[in-house]
């Protein structure tokens, strides 16, 4: 899989439907040249403290824990202090140590780890404390997957499945021992490529799925897979490629004018919220279901790189860096 060089070059540059039914009209404006600037002062951000982090991949908040992952390690800290409250497991091939975390998430009891080297899944409370562990096959034969997001209905999860021979149908359905269902939808996958999160809880008892470069939004239910949400970005929108290959390499080009949604989907009954990059800035882009606007947000820390912006609670995360370390600044946004 041509996925290292490629992610890190499109991580640098940009800072970084088709078979499909049409459920909603919901086109989304995001316009970056009416962006909202956020300057934000190094001495407000809480220093994240006891690990260096390096790299950010993705990062959440769970009441007053900001869980972090980077480094294949998954750690918590406090949202007040910035001081690490725990890391889940670790690696090494031991019991209940993992060799390379490829996906994770959360459910009411705590933190699920998808090893994908080590064939399990590794299950933890909110207290860091083993819960349980589920071991898989891996055989192509299984269609095993990369990605997995437990269901909001029945026991059973949904993935987006492993790149492979041709035709390979994007997402599917599995049972509550990670065992494989059923396909969904009529989406096959494009490439092999492994860039962010892509799997997110939907406010309508669905899951969401943006495909890489694309801007639509899909919802899936227990029997339907639909577009929710298109997104426009005003003369910047990324051409329909069916390469995901060929996308990459061109917005891996110089001064490149794209954007694109680059995960951190978030959606309540009022709003719905999206990451994305364009000119090697991150914008964090919330959607009022109500009045159908859009206010798009630009998170600057002098002197840092901003790794990640996220909505939690209608308060905007921004995850910054520099030589000193890692940074979490919040700012409530007014609605």
């Amino acid at each position: 899989m041509r996925t290292g060089t490629a992610f890190l070059t499109l991580l640098l540059i940009i800072s970084c439907a088709r078979n499909g039914s049409v459920m909603t009209k919901n086109t989304i404006v995001a316009d970056i040249e009416k962006a909202i600037p956020l300057s934000l002062d190094v001495d407000d951000g809480l220093r994240l403290s006891d690990v260096q982090l390096g790299m950010i991949d993705d990062a959440w908040v769970k009441d007053t824990l900001l869980m972090l992952f980077g480094n294949n390690a998954l750690h918590a800290f406090s949202t007040q202090t910035g001081k690490l409250s725990m890391t889940f497991s670790r690696q090494g091939r031991g019991p209940l140590e993992y060799i390379r975390i490829w996906d994770y998430g959360a459910d009411d009891d705590g933190i699920y780890i998808y090893d994908i080297d080590g064939k399990q899944m590794l299950f933890f409370l909110w207290d860091g404390s083993f819960k349980k562990m589920e071991k898989l096959t891996g055989r192509s034969a299984d269609n095993p997957f990369q990605a997995i997001i437990r269901a909001p209905w029945g026991k059973g999860y949904v993935g987006k499945r492993i790149y492979g021979t041709p035709e390979v149908p994007e997402l599917s359905s599995y049972d509550e021992h990670f065992r494989y269902v059923s396909p969904i939808g009529a989406y096959t996958l494009r490439s092999g490529l492994k860039l962010w999160r892509q799997l997110y809880l939907g406010s309508d008892g669905d899951v969401l799925y943006n495909r890489y470069f694309s801007n639509e939004v899909l919802s899936l239910t227990s029997d339907s897979l639909a577009v929710k949400y298109i997104v426009h970005f005003p003369h910047r929108n990324v051409p329909e490629m069916d390469d995901e290959y060929d996308a990459l390499e061109l917005l891996g080009k110089k001064n490149t004018p794209y954007a694109v949604i680059m995960s951190q989907i978030k959606e309540t009954d009022k709003y719905f919220g999206f990451q994305f990059a364009a000119e090697s800035n991150r914008y964090y882009a919330v959607y009022d279901k109500l009045s159908g606007n859009c206010k798009v947000y630009l998170p600057i820390v002098a002197k840092q790189e901003v790794q990640t912006v996220f909505l939690n609670d209608n308060i905007l995360f921004t995850i910054a860096s520099d030589e000193s370390g890692s940074y979490v600044y919040q700012v409530k946004l007014v609605t």
